[in-house]
């Protein structure tokens, strides 16, 4: 997955779901956070690298079983990133035993995605396991999981600490006499810390020397055993081999963080490894998912969609049980794609903007076949809300700044220009010359621009392909038939609407769709009657023969 960096604009983003492609191919490691924030789009001149990502996404999709990539992606989810430990100990900083836990899983998390990545993932991305690095720490694995600087870190580790338990045994002998002795005058009442509670009608008399009082009460006194020479001079033995042992592991911790140090690029090398592999299998379950295909990447400027899919609007129509319709077209230079509202006109656009997206992020496309070239930006004008500059210009206002804006920029010719029922908001003879003269200015200056308009015959004045939604194949409402709810109503336009793009020359009446969809949607009915016999006498007998073959 590839950022947007400048290949979309903040408008165009969002009407072509790039947000929900960002979601569905959300790292889930923090490593894969980081390679995402550094990654780029293709861009024209990197067509082998865009086609070698997608074929190598596709290879691993392939490859991995029902679950097998979510499984080695939990295994990242999991993955400690070493970063920050490791500018600490760049830094100066003492490395805990917190931190080695932290890099000692690190280092069996890369071990056991070279394990089962193996045959799934591409070569290149088989993490290294580090193995000398990993034993050297593994000595210090615990049983529960953690860390511990075990002995066999250092020598000099066991020999101190050997000698601090023989001081804390001989301590503790020395504390065991002094009880002993307490006990022969107070009792057998001795808690573990030391500590005698006598109540005072059990013993009235003076402390022996082995104790002193702690705290007294009416009714009871609390002795403390106190240290003698013999048990102070044990004790100060204790305390300089504590301190030695301290000092000790401190050395220890010092070289295994000049060590980490050397170690530092490798590490991170794997880190950054990590984050491409989260990357590249967030990918591969996506083509799993959505059946996608390699998209062939040429150096011309051109896309051509066989049965197209816009992912957004596929999932959303899934989850109401409605049915989606692939689209296909071919568009080279300039095309213009009419039909009636609701009809797909600027989901067709979508369409278009969202298979780019996908194939400048490297990624295999949602479509049967494709072939494209890459562009340096992609841009949306028209139908999508966008700025309305604090009120200050009309939709039409903002529409002409927004291509003005477009125009201007450099390096036109490599770019996809998106427009939605540009000029719809001005009078119709205004907006169709306005429409017109800007598709002749694209095609002079050779972009590649896809065109929804309502405007009549646009495309045979500017000499472009003319693309229809092929539009409504049966009766959608009879008069006189009660109004459904709207959400029964969308469903039935849905059924009844064929939302391919085919040649303008074969597609339907566009004026009875939009009076068809106006019934269904529960406009008056004497006001369609009146609509329906004003179309019946403007129509041409070719009109009605065209009609007939369609339906």
């Amino acid at each position: 997955m590839r950022s947007r960096s400048a290949l979309t604009d903040a408008q165009t983003a969002e009407a072509l779901g790039a947000a929900w492609l960002e979601r569905v191919l959300e790292p889930v490691s923090r490593a894969g956070r980081l390679a995402k924030d550094g990654l780029r789009p293709f861009a024209p001149g990197q067509e082998s690298e865009a086609r070698a990502a997608a074929a190598e996404v596709l290879q691993t999709a392939q490859r991995c079983g029902e679950g097998q990539a979510r499984t080695l992606r939990e295994i990242l989810r999991r993955l400690p990133e070493p970063g920050a430990t490791l500018a600490l100990v760049a830094a100066g900083g003492t490395i805990d035993d917190a931190e080695l836990t932290g890099l000692l899983l690190f280092l069996e998390g890369l071990r056991t995605l070279r394990e089962r990545g193996r045959g799934l993932l591409p070569e290149r991305l088989l993490p290294e396991s580090l193995e000398d690095l990993y034993a050297h720490l593994a000595r210090g694995r615990t049983r529960g999981g953690g860390f511990y600087l075990d002995d066999a870190f250092d020598p000099a580790l066991a020999h101190v600490r050997s000698a601090a338990e023989r001081a804390r045994q001989d301590y503790a002998c020395e504390r065991a006499r002094l009880r002993a002795a307490a006990e022969a005058v107070l009792g057998d009442a001795a808690r573990e810390d030391g500590e005698f509670a006598i109540m005072r009608d059990t013993f009235a008399g003076p402390a022996p020397a082995c104790v002193h009082v702690l705290r007294e009460a009416p009714l009871y006194r609390i002795f403390e055993l106190s240290d003698d020479a013999a048990a102070l001079a044990a004790l100060a033995v204790l305390e300089a081999a504590r301190e030695q042992v301290a000092t000790a592991e401190e050395r220890v911790r010092e070289a295994l963080a000049l060590e980490l140090c050397g170690r530092a690029g490798a590490l991170l090398a794997q880190a950054r490894r990590a984050g491409e592999i989260d990357l590249h299998l967030g990918a591969a379950i996506f083509a799993q998912e959505h059946h996608a295909v390699a998209a062939e990447i040429v150096a011309d400027r051109e896309l051509t969609i066989v049965e197209g899919r816009l992912l957004p609007l596929e999932q959303r129509l899934a989850e109401q049980g409605r049915r989606y319709v692939p689209i296909s077209f071919e568009l080279r230079g300039q095309a213009v794609i009419t039909g009636p509202n609701m009809g797909g006109k600027s989901a067709a656009l979508r369409t278009a903007g969202f298979i780019q997206l996908c194939a400048q992020w490297g990624l295999p496309v949602p479509a049967r076949s494709a072939r494209l070239g890459l562009v340096s930006s992609i841009r949306w004008l028209g139908g999508a809300a966008g700025d309305e500059r604090d009120g200050l210009l009309s939709s039409f206002g903002n529409e002409i700044v927004a291509l003005a804006g477009a125009l201007d920029e450099t390096a036109p010719a490599a770019r996809l220009l998106l427009i939605d029922e540009f000029a719809r908001s001005t009078s119709p003879r205004e907006g169709r010359a306005l429409v017109v003269a800007l598709l002749q200015a694209l095609r002079e200056r050779g972009e590649l621009a896809l065109a929804t308009t309502h405007f009549a015959n646009v495309a045979e004045a500017t000499g472009v392909p003319h693309y229809a939604v092929a539009g409504v194949r049966r009766v959608l409402a009879q008069p006189g038939l009660a109004k459904p709810a709207l959400a029964e109503a969308l469903r039935m336009i849905g059924e009844a609407m064929d939302y391919r793009l085919v040649p303008a020359s074969l597609a339907g009446a566009a004026g009875e769709d939009a009076i068809a969809l106006a019934r269904l949607l529960g406009l008056d009915g004497r006001l369609i009657a009146h609509a329906e016999r004003e179309l019946r006498a403007a129509r041409s007998p070719e009109e009605e023969r065209r009609d007939a073959w369609i339906r």
